[in-house]
């Protein structure tokens, strides 16, 4: 039985539905990249090795970044715990043409907000 392989690139019909569907929040993160700040950092004690674990916060879509780190500073492992909505199930990577796209969104809703007094537009 062949392995059930994941989309390689998301089709532009499922962008744009996603896009629609999306938080500012969500659109501002994969476009502009997460916003990070610290949240929690513990000691861990595994047999011989201590290492840190570090988790840092989104401030805009709460994604939290873990990190495993060692006395030294080497990243050792990285792994993220996204929110609820977030990750859009059989959407795939997204191109250059996608990233446009949702572009566009955030500058529509940005423009929209204006005339509340939210952004300041020259």
């Amino acid at each position: 039985m062949t392995p059930k392989l994941r989309a390689l690139y998301a089709l532009p019909s499922n962008v744009n539905q996603a896009i629609s569907k999306m938080s500012y929040e969500f659109m501002s993160c994969r476009d502009w990249g997460h916003s990070w700040r610290a949240y929690t950092v513990d000691i861990q004690n595994t047999g011989r090795r201590k290492t840190f674990h570090e988790t840092l916060l989104c401030s805009r879509c709460e994604t939290r970044k873990h990190r495993d780190i060692s006395t030294i500073g080497e990243i050792l492992a990285t792994h993220y715990t996204y929110p609820a909505g977030y990750l859009i199930p059989g959407w795939g990577r997204v191109t250059k043409n996608d990233r446009a796209a949702l572009r566009l969104a955030i500058v529509q809703i940005l423009l929209a907000r204006e005339p509340e007094g939210e952004l300041e537009i020259r």
